[in-house]
């Protein structure tokens, strides 16, 4: 009977530690399927990270391509631009030059009709003094026409030469009395030479 509750017991116990051991391996079993859930789910979470960081290394890829495509088309802009100036700047030197030509030209032009008002303003007085020479040499030839008035005409010439003569020599006459007898006045000399006239008696 001893033996009996002994054997009981021992299998009792045998159960109980197989129970425990039981539960402790169920235990463990789920603990593992949790954690190997857990460690899927935060695999997956990697793979997903990963995704998005390769996403995310394309984005910077991309993003420092756009960058470094607008940072050349800035240059050449900017080359564009520098070079707009200084033809810019060319440019306006020619246009300062050209309008500084157009001034003087200008000038010119003006100096040059101003010469040919002038030029024009001689021209219509040599042509009124033509006209009247034309005139004279048309009254001396119509007056020479007889051998009376060319005779006429020699005489009056001879008489305006004669008088002519006779008011130089009056004026040299005034100009030694208002000297004062003094043969050199302001550093010039008043004597004047002697002028012999020659009267010819008109024919």
């Amino acid at each position: 009977m001893a033996k009996i509750n002994k054997l009981n017991i021992f299998i009792a116990i045998l159960i109980g530690i197989t129970l425990f051991a039981l539960f402790k391996y169920i235990r463990i079993y789920q603990e593992r399927r949790i954690i190997l859930e857990e460690l899927n789910r935060k695999e997956k979470e990697i793979i997903n990270l990963n995704k998005i960081k390769e996403e995310l290394i394309q984005k910077v890829s991309e993003k420092e391509r756009v960058i470094l495509e607008k940072e050349n088309i800035e240059k050449e802009l900017s080359k564009e631009l520098n070079a707009k100036e200084e033809r810019l700047t060319k440019m306006k030197e020619l246009l300062d030059k050209a309008q500084q030509d157009i001034e003087e030209l200008k000038q010119k032009i003006d100096t040059l009709e101003a010469h040919n008002a002038e030029l024009i303003k001689e021209k219509d007085q040599l042509q009124e003094k033509l006209d009247k020479v034309n005139q004279q040499y048309n009254s001396l030839l119509a007056r020479f026409q007889s051998i009376g008035e060319l005779k006429k005409a020699i005489s009056e010439l001879k008489r305006k030469i004669y008088l002519e003569k006779r008011q130089k020599i009056k004026e040299k006459d005034r100009v030694l009395e208002g000297n004062r007898g003094y043969i050199i006045k302001d550093g010039v000399t008043t004597l004047q030479p002697k002028v012999k006239i020659k009267v010819i008696p008109v024919e």
